[in-house]
């Protein structure tokens, strides 16, 4: 675990985001694992926008952690991923997209 993902995952211990930009910030999958377990097991009701551009994730990585996470974020509105991928997150379509992962 980074230096920094430690303290981003101190930050979600003690604050209520309802925005969490990690755009850019060198993360490596632990690191994001562990982030996005934190979200989803204290801020499934309150995130609306997640954005992990530029972190160097390949579609792989991204399907995985979508494929076991997305579920639990039901407040999650916008999510950034990729260089250029902008996916707004409705119910119906966070839905369709887990049944397709399945």
């Amino acid at each position: 675990e980074s230096t920094f993902s430690a303290l981003i995952l101190t930050l979600l211990e003690r604050t209520k985001p309802r925005r969490l930009i990690l755009r850019d910030c060198n993360l490596q999958v632990s690191d994001l694992f562990n982030i996005m377990q934190v979200l989803c097991q204290k801020h499934s009701d309150s995130l609306e926008y997640l954005d992990i551009r530029y972190n160097g994730f390949s579609a792989r990585i991204l399907q995985w952690v979508l494929a076991l996470h997305l579920g639990s974020l039901y407040s999650l509105k916008e999510v950034y991923l990729r260089q250029g991928i902008r996916c707004v997150v409705h119910q119906n379509v966070r839905d369709a997209i887990l049944q397709g992962l399945e």
